[in-house]
C-alpha cells in the first residue's frame, strides 16, 4: 500500500480541477461563440470552395461505404486538401442525418471555426496557467484573448483557425512537458506540425518555427549546444519521424494545391507579374503598416497581442523558448507578406497574422512574473483590452464583406483604398453600421474626398450610398425572421455559455488560495 504526502495529494487534486476547468472552458467558449455565428461560412473568402471539395470527398466516401465506386471528381480549392480532414466529418455526419444539401452543408460547415477558436482559447488558458502559476491571471487572459482580439471574428470567418489551432498545439506540445521524450507525444507533435505546415499556402514561411520547435522538443537542454551530438545519436528515430511526416503533410498540401492552380494559371507567375513589390523601401513602409496601419495595423485589431510584443523582453527571461517561437512566426509572416503589394487583403483586420496572435499574448502571460504592475501600467494593459473588446465586437457582429460590397457599389473598391484610405476603415465602417442599427436614418458613405486647394474641373463625379441600407448584423441570433427556432436554440446557448464562464470564474477564484500553500 503507497502512502503519499498531502502536497502531493493536494497536486493531484489541484491538476484534477484544472483538467476539469480546461473542458468547461472549451464548451462554455463553443456555445458563446456559437450564439453570435451567422450559421453561415460559404460567403467567406474561399470557404465555398472548400465546402464544394469537401462535399465531393464525402459523396465518393458515401459510395464507397455502400459499396459503389466513388463518382464525383474532386476540385482541390486553393489551399489544398489538408483542411479537408477537418470538414469532411461534420459533411458526413450531416449526409446520414439530412441526406445530401448544400444549405445544411453551409449550415454544419460553419461549426468548424468555432470549434478550432475555442480550442485555441483552452490551450492559451491551460498555457497560460503554466506560465503564471496563477489559475486567476490565466482565466483573465484567456477570455481577453478570445474576446478582446481578432480571434473573435475569425471564429466565424474562419480561413485561418486551422492553420493557427494546430501551431499553437504543436507549441504547446513542443515546450510544455518535463518527462523524458515519448512516442506518442512525438507522434502528436508531429501530426500539429504537418497540419500546420500544409493547411495553408503560407505554410513554408512557419518552417521555421516548426524546425525550431522540434530542436527544443528533442534537444532538452537547448543552451548546451556540444549536447545536440548526442541528441541527434539518441533520438535519431524520433527525430526521423518528426521530419518525415511534417513532409508528408507539406508534400500533400502542395501536390493538391498544385492541381487547383494546374486550372487557374501558375500561382508563382502571378506573383512575380502582379502582386511582387518593386524596392526594399516599399518592403520596409509594408512591414511597418503590418502593425501600425490605420485599417490593418495588429495595434488596433489585437492591441494585447501588441502588448505581448512591447514586453518580449521580460518573456526571454521567463520562457526564451516561448518568445523565439512567437518571434519566428511573427517574423515569417510580416516578412512575407511585406514582399507583396497587397500586404492584406479586404478581411476583417490583419488576416494573414492571425496565427501570431495567441503565441504573442501567451509571451505577455509569461511576463506577469518579471513586470511591476503599476497602476499606471495595469491602466494601459485595462484600456488594451477594452479597446479590443469593443473592436471584435464591431469585427463579429456584422459581415465583413460589407464594407466590400459599399466600396464595389460606388465604384471605389481599389485595394489602395481598402488598405490606407481612412474612409475605408473597418472599424470605424463597423460603428456607423452600428450607428444606423440603432438609430435608422440616413448615413452617406464615403464621405467627400478632401481636394488640396481646388477641386479640379474635369474630376469623376463621386458616388456615395445610404450606408443604413447594409446594416444587417450577422449573427443569426439578431435576425428571428431567418430561423426563429434556431435564433432561439443560439439565445439558450448564449446564457448557457455565460453561465459556465461565471461557474468557472467563480471556481477559479476560489481555488486559487489552495494552489498558493
Amino acid at each position: 500500500m503507497s502512502h503519499r504526502s498531502p502536497q502531493a495529494k493536494l497536486s493531484q487534486v489541484n491538476a484534477f480541477v484544472e483538467s476539469r476547468i480546461c473542458w468547461l472552458w472549451f464548451l462554455a467558449m463553443f456555445l458563446t461563440y456559437l450564439s453570435f455565428s451567422p450559421l453561415a461560412i460559404a460567403g467567406m473568402g474561399y470557404m465555398d470552395e472548400n465546402i464544394e471539395s469537401a462535399q465531393q470527398i464525402a459523396a465518393n466516401l458515401s459510395q464507397w461505404m455502400k459499396g459503389r465506386s466513388a463518382q464525383s471528381p474532386i476540385n482541390w480549392p486553393r489551399h489544398g486538401a489538408v483542411e479537408m480532414i477537418f470538414e469532411v466529418p461534420l459533411l458526413l455526419v450531416q449526409r446520414a442525418l439530412s441526406g445530401e444539401s448544400a444549405y445544411l452543408a453551409d449550415r454544419i460547415v460553419s461549426l468548424q471555426p468555432v470549434l478550432m477558436t475555442s480550442a485555441i482559447s483552452t490551450i492559451v488558458l491551460k498555457w497560460s496557467r503554466r506560465l503564471t502559476g496563477n489559475l486567476k491571471q490565466a482565466i483573465v487572459i484567456a477570455f481577453a484573448a478570445s474576446f478582446a482580439t481578432m480571434l473573435w471574428p475569425y471564429a466565424y470567418i474562419g480561413l485561418e483557425t486551422t492553420q493557427s489551432l494546430f501551431l499553437l498545439l504543436a507549441g504547446f506540445l513542443a515546450l510544455n512537458y518535463e518527462k523524458s521524450v515519448s512516442w506518442p507525444r512525438t507522434l502528436a507533435l508531429a501530426l500539429s506540425a504537418g497540419v500546420a505546415a500544409s493547411a495553408k499556402s503560407n505554410g513554408l514561411f512557419l518552417l521555421p518555427a516548426l524546425g525550431f520547435l522540434a530542436g527544443a522538443y528533442l534537444w532538452r537542454d537547448w543552451q548546451d549546444y556540444q549536447a545536440i551530438f548526442g541528441v541527434l545519436k539518441k533520438e535519431w528515430a524520433k527525430a526521423s519521424c518528426l521530419a518525415s511526416i511534417i513532409l508528408v503533410f507539406y508534400l500533400v498540401g502542395s501536390y493538391s494545391r498544385a492541381s487547383y492552380w494546374k486550372r487557374h494559371g501558375s500561382l508563382m507567375d502571378y506573383v512575380s507579374r502582379h502582386v511582387l513589390i518593386e524596392s526594399p523601401i516599399t518592403f520596409l513602409m509594408n512591414l511597418w503598416s503590418q502593425f501600425f496601419s490605420l485599417n490593418k495595423g495588429l495595434v488596433f485589431f489585437a492591441p494585447m497581442a501588441v502588448v505581448g510584443l512591447l514586453v518580449i523582453r521580460q518573456t526571454f527571461r521567463n520562457e526564451p523558448q516561448l518568445a523565439y517561437f512567437s518571434l519566428l512566426i511573427l517574423g515569417g509572416a510580416t516578412c512575407s507578406l511585406s514582399l507583396l503589394f497587397p500586404w492584406q487583403d479586404e478581411v476583417w483586420g490583419p488576416r494573414y497574422l492571425h496565427s501570431a496572435v495567441a503565441p504573442l499574448v501567451l509571451c505577455l502571460a509569461a511576463a506577469l512574473r518579471q513586470i511591476n504592475w503599476s497602476r499606471k501600467r495595469k491602466t494601459m494593459l485595462f484600456a488594451a483590452v477594452v479597446f479590443g473588446l469593443m473592436v471584435s465586437f464591431l469585427g463579429s457582429v456584422f459581415y465583413y464583406g460589407l464594407l466590400y460590397n459599399a466600396a464595389n457599389a460606388t465604384g471605389t473598391s481599389t485595394l489602395e483604398r481598402l488598405l490606407n484610405d481612412p474612409r475605408f476603415n473597418h472599424i470605424r465602417f463597423n460603428l456607423r453600421l452600428l450607428r444606423c442599427r440603432l438609430a435608422p436614418g440616413t448615413e452617406q458613405w464615403p464621405e467627400p474626398e478632401y481636394w488640396w486647394f481646388a477641386k479640379p474641373p474635369d474630376a469623376p463625379p463621386e458616388r456615395s450610398l445610404n450606408l443604413c441600407n447594409y446594416s444587417r448584423p450577422q449573427p443569426l441570433i439578431f435576425d428571428s425572421t431567418k430561423a426563429p427556432r434556431l435564433a432561439n436554440l443560439l439565445r439558450l446557448s448564449l446564457l448557457a455559455g455565460v453561465f459556465l464562464l461565471a461557474w468557472i470564474g467563480r471556481v477559479g477564484w476560489r481555488a486559487e488560495p489552495e494552489q498558493k500553500e
